[in-house]
């Protein structure tokens, strides 16, 4: 799965014939590589977005390929690869809200909180707010105890993302031990029950990082 709202960027992104020619390459193998750099396995991720980056391409281009080889990268590990791509991203295409929502779940997950709710802010505030970065603004909140806030996140995510959403949560949810019910994707009062009890505990997650929860629409 693309993290948290990448998708739709590299889904607007076309690749111009004449780069490939440029390079001596065939259309074939740059589409191949250009596949690969969007692909599960990440150590060809890594390794194919780093090949595309030694070629000649567009500033909105290397953006998306840099964001593609931080996601491999951190959910590799690789926490200073990861940051170095989203900072070069950046640094081509400062406003770019995928990138600052993309790094801010990188903060959130190496435990930089403050960092990561400071780059969802700028996201939301040249975009119009979307359930994945509500939902990463929401897990910030949580980790920093502001569960209030929290709520108020995770709660227009699912109203925003529509029943996919509310589904994972639901997953989510069932998974740690808060909610019962059935993966039926209505948002109901038991459900907002739960998110209030899940919110309140810093330990709950209602929707875990690349989990089955976050496969069931994928």
């Amino acid at each position: 799965m693309l993290d948290r709202g990448l998708r739709a960027l590299l889904a607007g992104a076309v690749l111009a014939l004449s780069v490939s020619a440029a390079l001596g390459q065939s259309l074939s193998d740059f589409k191949r590589s250009w596949e690969t750099c969007q692909g599960a396995d990440l150590k060809a991720r890594v390794a194919a977005c780093t090949e595309l980056l030694e070629d000649r391409l567009s500033d909105g281009e290397r953006v998306i390929v840099h964001g593609n080889r931080a996601i491999a990268r951190r959910r590799l590990g690789d926490y200073p690869g990861a940051f170095a791509d989203y900072g070069e991203a950046l640094r081509i295409d400062p406003k770019n809200p995928y990138i600052r929502n993309n790094r801010a779940w990188a903060y959130y997950k190496s435990g930089r909180f403050e960092e990561g709710l400071a780059d969802i802010e700028l996201a939301l505030a040249v975009a119009a707010p979307s359930a994945p970065w509500l939902d990463t603004r929401g897990h910030i909140y949580q980790a920093l105890g502001r569960s209030a806030r929290a709520y108020d996140d995770y709660h227009t995510a699912m109203r925003i993302g529509g029943e996919i959403w509310v589904k994972r949560y639901q997953c989510g949810m069932r998974n740690a031990g808060h909610f019962k019910g059935d993966l039926d994707g209505k948002l109901t009062a038991a459900l907002l029950t739960a998110l209030r009890a899940c919110v309140a505990d810093r330990k709950c997650d209602p929707l875990p990082d690349d989990d089955e929860c976050r496969q069931l629409t994928s």
